[in-house]
């Protein structure tokens, strides 16, 4: 994999760029009253374990011949104080307006296991993940 670069433009600001050109911004430390430009490191982090989870999702319903197609997820975080790190991550996946079988909901909820990004988590980091069915 191409490395990704990262540069430091200052006031506490990011931008990553990979070899393609796609650009990331991001911002930590706001200061009360200042409006964020980008996302934080932590939000970057919570939206990576999420889109991995709802690919991972989206592959093994391909592969067992049914859609998630439209699925949404949202994501919530908590952070410890000292020292600053992730504590807990809370996502809701929405497969509202689908039908699915108790087998299918089964091959859903055993996909989660398989995304990357949540499984390089700390293993102490709590993990909840709902689910949302018609």
């Amino acid at each position: 994999m191409a490395a990704i670069e990262i540069v430091y433009t200052g006031d506490y600001k990011t931008q990553s760029t990979d070899p393609s050109g796609r650009v990331v911004a991001s911002q930590t430390n706001l200061q009360e009253g200042e409006t964020p430009e980008a996302y934080n490191p932590m939000q970057l982090l919570c939206v990576a374990g999420a889109a991995c989870t709802l690919s991972t999702l989206g592959t093994v319903a391909r592969v067992h011949n049914f859609s998630v197609e439209g699925m949404k997820a949202t994501v919530d975080y908590k952070v410890t104080d000292k020292p600053k790190r992730l504590k807990s991550m809370h996502l809701v996946i929405d497969l509202r307006g689908h039908e699915y079988s108790p087998k299918e909901k089964k091959i859903l909820q055993l996909a989660l296991e398989q995304c990357p990004v949540m499984r390089s988590l700390a293993s102490d980091v709590e993990k909840v993940v709902e689910f949302l069915f018609s």
